[in-house]
């Protein structure tokens, strides 16, 4: 097999090499699976709410063992070795079996009466309790007979390990008879399990409301039916039963007796998924514990061969009162006996460049953050669970900082989300951080200069607003934004190239360019250009088309007002509709990102009162999604603007946009346009709205993306979509050339339409 070389540079500037092979398709599924069982347990394991570290270093520790196994037996070695981690006997790895075949006819349960007015209730097969019409009729029967019994035996022994989807029905029956059992009033325990209402951010916070923790379900109190119900009750279960939570309730208060052939656990109460890995071979995953400040015990763990009627005569002594019986072992049973596996931590390296096992941690947890959280993955185009195992290789194969982070970036765009950002300093490096004294925009599909520093120097040197970018220090334009877009997620192609607009030209601090454009008389000239880092933050003042050199509010005439919603401080919207109050129209540029003013415009445009104007809706699951037992419980919820708020502005509104609106420029949009119907007027928006969240993975990187999902006030999406202008009209090199704001013009042609109509 072909042999490839990953190359780790370490601090110390020494270099290790790794033979490896390369990865087949049944290591990528099986590292795909690892990684995806991984991500189920991590935020749904009720152990690991907390501290969930120790999970992580686990799969790093076992995913070299997974990738290197030879065979389906290491395979299995391999996953548990990660799950002996958790100290769970409920997860852990099943193979597939053909189980006991009992030969036994009988169709259960089977109600029999022993000696001395004791009642067996019999259930050995539980496929039977499926039956629902027979399982009802044979546990009601029990309602009449329970007052006059002097004890009631539970044999709920099964022949087979009982399959996930008949778990739970022994609850459910009992629910019928249960006010029956006591003459005093039960507490039943209910599950304890997580819960996440979004995502939390792991970094810095959000204004999303996410969060994470734990809910009780099912917990009851049960009222007697009959104060003369004083027998007394034994379980009596194996490895195979499943337990009524109403046990734990007759248990405590001296009227139910628990009694048991193998050790006691709560596996017996609480529910479970089924996670398959590959052929025969699967991982049975806890969902839940019970809410009890103690595990469960045993009255009795009966010893190993007693035989049939022994154990009967042990059920007896209980009826009797003696409850010192011979077969009497242990009160205090522990869950099952569990090999401790020691974590160790393994030293990652160089923090940018992680080791293998670490960089196979990010992509599990970039597959399962997006998979359980993203709130626009319906809108993805590519199979997520494909695009796992095509990035396996990638990550695996990386041979320094630059290349694994290039393969999350590349990876990562396939959420297609605008707030998809990467906070990676190993990226900024890459894509530069320092800025020429000139800002660019798409026009007509091409890279032109729109604006400048106003530093003479430079327009000395030849550069013009209207210059068309052709090439960068050689190289073909459309090749470098090329490869660039590989690495930019977007939610629309609009928003796409405003992003490689940003940083199209950057480069190392102090660096020259060499900048190839093609001038307004169709002239080619090559300039040179220093980069600075210092350019920067003015730069991004310029970014919005110049507006900087222009008032936030002006009159643009005696019936109109202009407003620029990029500068405008909600400190300053009281006085601009004092100084608008005369005006016939407003307009609202938002060609750009707001300081939070639409719930102080908005009130103003309209006197309706529980205004709605945006619907939000974000995940928040309850369970894992496993298998056709899928569960991804949404949040929806509408949001209205503020109540109305005098004085009330009666006039024309518009909205300026372009593909520099952007999130809560857009949701502004969304307030307006439920305020007062405001117009928009420009090009498409970014389609990227919801209240950023984020998470963070090896090598330093944080990853950023929409944790809501936001539409219009009528269900209407806007993800991907962004607010569609009534007016279409987009800048063209002409206009930019003649220093006009044709968008401007525009709306002022427009609103003068209406004026004087």
């Amino acid at each position: 097999m072909k042999k490839i070389v990953i190359i780790s540079v370490l601090f110390s500037l020494s270099i290790i090499i790794e033979a490896q092979e390369v990865l087949d398709s049944i290591q990528i599924e099986r590292i795909a699976k690892t990684s995806q069982l991984w991500g189920h347990i991590k935020y749904f394991h009720p152990y690991l709410e907390k501290n969930s570290d120790k999970w992580d270093q686990a799969y790093v520790n076992a995913i070299e063992d997974v990738s290197n196994a030879k065979s389906k037996k290491e395979f299995k070695n391999a996953i548990n070795k990660m799950l002996l981690s958790l100290n769970d006997p409920i997860t852990h790895i099943i193979e597939s079996s053909s189980g006991y075949n009992s030969n036994d006819t009988s169709k259960y349960p089977i109600v029999s009466w022993l000696k001395d007015s004791v009642l067996l209730f019999s259930i050995k097969d539980y496929s039977d309790l499926d039956d629902f019409n027979y399982s009802s009729k044979q546990f009601s029967s029990l309602k009449d007979k329970l007052p006059m019994l002097h004890g009631v035996i539970f044999d709920l022994r099964g022949y087979n390990k009982l399959s996930d989807d008949l778990k739970g029905y022994i609850d459910y029956y009992f629910a019928d008879i249960q006010s029956f059992l006591s003459g005093k009033k039960l507490n039943v325990p209910g599950y304890k399990a997580r819960f996440h209402d979004g995502f939390k951010p792991e970094n810095g916070s959000t204004s999303g409301g996410y969060s994470s923790g734990y809910y009780v379900k099912d917990d009851d109190i049960i009222y007697p039916d009959s104060k003369n119900s004083t027998q007394k009750i034994v379980f009596l279960i194996n490895q195979f039963s499943e337990l009524p939570r109403i046990a734990l309730s007759l248990q405590n208060n001296g009227q139910g007796f628990i009694l048991t052939l193998d050790s006691l656990s709560d596996a017996s109460f609480v529910h479970s998924a089924i996670f398959e890995l590959e052929d025969s071979l699967s991982v049975q995953i806890r969902l839940d514990e019970l809410d009890v400040d103690k595990k469960p015990t045993a009255d009795n763990l009966l010893p190993i061969g007693i035989e049939e009627n022994e154990i009967f005569e042990v059920a007896f002594h209980y009826f009797g009162g003696n409850t010192n019986a011979r077969s009497r072992i242990v009160t205090e049973v522990n869950d099952a006996v569990i090999r401790s596996v020691e974590i160790t931590s393994i030293d990652s390296g160089n923090i940018y460049y992680p080791d293998f096992g670490n960089r196979m941690l990010a992509i599990a947890k970039i597959w399962t953050v997006v998979d359980y959280f993203y709130a626009y993955k319906d809108l993805m185009v590519d199979n997520w669970d494909e695009v796992l195992k095509e990035y396996i290789p990638r990550f695996a194969y990386a041979r320094d900082s630059l290349e694994y982070n290039l393969a999350v970036a590349e990876m990562y765009t396939h959420i297609q989300d605008g707030h998809g950002f990467i906070s990676s300093k190993v990226l900024s490096g890459y894509f530069g951080t320092a800025s020429p004294p000139v800002i660019i925009r798409f026009i007509e599909e091409q890279p032109v200069i729109v604006d400048l520093l106003p530093d003479s120097v430079y327009r000395v040197e030849g550069i013009e607003k209207g210059d068309i970018i052709t090439k960068i220090n050689g190289e073909d334009v459309e090749s470098v934004i090329e490869r660039r877009m590989k690495y930019l997620s977007a939610s629309n192609h609009s928003a796409l190239y405003n992003y490689i607009s940003w940083n199209l030209l950057n480069g190392n601090d102090s660096s020259t360019l060499s900048l190839t454009v093609r001038d307004k008389k169709n002239k080619i000239k090559t300039i040179q250009l220093p980069r600075l880092n210092s350019y920067r933050n003015y730069i991004r003042q310029l970014s919005y088309g110049g507006r900087d050199l222009m008032p936030i509010t002006k009159h643009i005439n005696n019936d109109i007002g202009y407003a620029d919603l990029d500068k405008l401080t909600v400190d300053m919207v009281d006085k601009m509709f004092k100084d608008f109050e005369d005006t016939k129209a407003i307009i609202f540029d938002m060609r750009g990102y707001p300081q939070g003013t639409a719930w102080s415009i908005a009130p103003h445009l309209t006197d309706k009162r529980n205004v709605y104007a945006a619907n939000f809706r974000r995940f928040s699951p309850m369970k894992m999604k496993i298998g056709e037992d899928i569960s991804e419980n949404l949040t929806i919820f509408n949001q209205s603007i503020p109540d109305a708020k005098p004085p009330l502005y009666k006039g024309i509104t518009v909205m300026l946009i372009d593909e520099r609106t952007q999130s809560q420029a857009e949701h502004t949009g969304l307030f307006f346009k439920a305020a007062n119907q405001t117009k928009f007027i420009g090009s498409q928006t970014a389609g990227a709205n919801g209240d950023v969240t984020n998470f963070q993975i090896p090598g330093n990187i944080t990853l950023y993306f929409s944790g809501h999902d936001v539409r219009y006030y009528d269900g209407r999406q806007l993800q991907k979509i962004g607010l569609v202008p009534d007016i279409q009209i987009k800048p063209t090199i002409k206009g930019i050339r003649n220093g006009k704001d044709e968008v401007l013009e525009k709306a002022i042609e427009y609103v003068n339409s209406i004026i004087n109509d």
